[in-house]
């Protein structure tokens, strides 16, 4: 009986312990930081060497190419290599957001990011990320040819750049940035290297704030086109901007205002050279020919 007994205390400790103890869930997959920062409204991009991975609608990948084709917000981050980002909204003239966060983007024959079709692209640097796009290799700056087109971004609509990260820039094929409408530089650590033209917009460029730093094989900032009234004009308001280039420092197809921040120019031919008035309100700082 005693032992009975014995064995019948023993079967009930155990069975409380068994209540008491914990029992480990398994781990939950890491995800990277980009996707765990993103907001539940965005769409995530991961960037992974020859394809992607999509978590969201709007967008599309097919090998190294991701397209997006619909208005909202999309983070980028990862890399790919001898890919492109596409914008192409179609008939719908809407506004597309693009956060870089960690984005390394890479295309040997034409744009790492080509902006076909958007009201506005505005393109964000997240905070603290380090981004680059790039369109060509580095061998191609020494055997440049102007009919070789390809800018390391390319966008047929306004573009917009801000934001508190960095993006490195490559043009090596031709110009590093192209814009064929307004283009705002409003924030971010801007680092462009160039075989043609730093950064070339068609109806106006604004620097309203952020660190840019170009290095042009032809004119360093530029506007091209004087169609429009209004239009072709350069115009810098904040920021600090440090340019060297192989001809012109900065072009405008019309007027040129420099009312506020620091640019520093280093250029072969013209430091400033604009069709228009020029207005200059600050003191630039010029290399010696």
């Amino acid at each position: 009986m005693k032992k009975l007994l014995s064995l019948l205390l023993l079967s009930c400790l155990l069975l409380l312990c068994g209540c008491g103890a914990e029992v480990s869930a398994p781990a939950e997959p890491a995800e990277t930081a980009a996707a765990s920062a993103a907001d539940p409204a965005e769409t995530v991009i991961v960037l992974a060497g020859d394809h992607a991975e999509i978590r969201g609608g709007g967008a599309s990948a097919e090998g190294s190419t991701v397209t997006i084709s619909t208005v909202g917000s999309y983070r980028l981050s990862g890399t790919l290599e001898a890919g492109q980002i596409i914008v192409d909204t179609g008939e719908d003239a809407v506004n597309v957001t693009l956060i870089l966060d960690g984005a390394d983007i890479a295309n040997a024959d034409g744009p790492a990011l080509c902006v076909r079709q958007a009201k506005n692209l505005y393109l964000q640097l997240a905070d603290g990320s380090v981004n680059s796009l790039r369109s060509g290799v580095e061998a191609d700056l020494a055997s440049y040819d102007e009919t070789r087109s390809g800018a390391a971004l390319f966008a047929e609509d306004d573009l917009i750049i801000e934001g508190g990260g960095s993006l490195s820039i490559y043009g090596y094929r031709n110009n590093g940035v192209t814009c064929k409408d307004d283009l705002e530089i409003r924030g971010g650590t801007l680092t462009v290297t160039a075989a043609n033209n730093g950064v070339r917009a068609s109806e106006s460029l604004v620097v309203s704030g952020g660190e840019i730093s170009v290095s042009a094989g032809n004119d360093g900032l530029k506007t091209s086109s004087a169609k429009k009234a209004g239009k072709g004009y350069v115009e810098i308001s904040g920021g600090t901007i440090s340019i060297t280039a192989q001809d012109d420092g900065i072009q405008a197809a019309t007027d040129l205002r420099i009312t506020g921040g620091s640019v520093s120019i280093d250029a072969r031919k013209e430091p400033v050279k604009a069709a228009g008035v020029t207005d200059i309100q600050i003191e630039l700082d010029l290399a010696e020919k």
